[in-house]
């Protein structure tokens, strides 16, 4: 796929949030870039002052912490376009590891970006105020799911969420964002089957 048509992914995105004027249009498609990146490479690093934020626009991605035995924990298993922010305060450090799962098409713009159009265009302030509304939504609804839900019942949400992409998904990926080890998953997996 040519770079301008996830750039008209992402633009398409914000406007399913808010009308989006030309001249906001114009100056996305002025600074925004377009960048490949191949499973396992690391788009944000926790701690980093990040310069960038992305859009997924396709492919799939996580969002993860280390704990302190060095083990990965997937907070966000992502295959759908959304945005991809270290923190959304821009003079602060990231909070999370954002990485590729898959080979993935991200749009890039520069932070700085972003903090002049929000204090330019009235539109960008109301789509980041939605877009940010829907940030809460999942992440409430995770937290239910972890306290509400059995394991096998959030693996059998998260395979209706993922669809097909889940068998693109490592297991120990899939292990970890639902707080088990793989060998859990696969009698989970196993239970199903039969």
């Amino acid at each position: 796929m040519h770079p301008s048509i996830h750039i008209q992914s992402f633009i398409a995105y914000l406007e399913a949030f808010n009308k989006v004027s030309d001249e906001l249009k114009k100056e996305v498609l002025k600074n925004a870039s377009h960048k490949v990146l191949n499973e396992g490479e690391i788009f944000i690093n926790k701690g980093g002052y990040d310069k960038v934020m992305g859009f997924l626009s396709e492919g799939i991605m996580r969002i993860y912490d280390i704990d302190r035995q060095g083990q990965d924990w997937n907070k966000s298993l992502l295959n759908y376009q959304t945005i991809l922010l270290g923190n959304v305060e821009p003079n602060q450090p990231s909070i999370h590891n954002i990485a590729a799962v898959s080979s993935c098409h991200i749009i890039v713009l520069p932070v700085s970006f972003l903090a002049t159009a929000l204090e330019q265009f009235n539109d960008l302030r109301i789509i980041q105020g939605r877009i940010l509304s829907r940030i809460y939504q999942i992440k409430s609804q995770r937290e239910s799911d972890l306290l509400l839900l059995t394991t096998k019942e959030r693996y059998l949400k998260l395979k209706d969420d993922l669809g097909s992409d889940i068998g693109r998904i490592p297991q120990y990926h899939l292990a970890s964002f639902l707080g088990v080890t793989p060998i859990q998953l696969s009698r989970i997996r196993n239970s199903l089957a039969s």
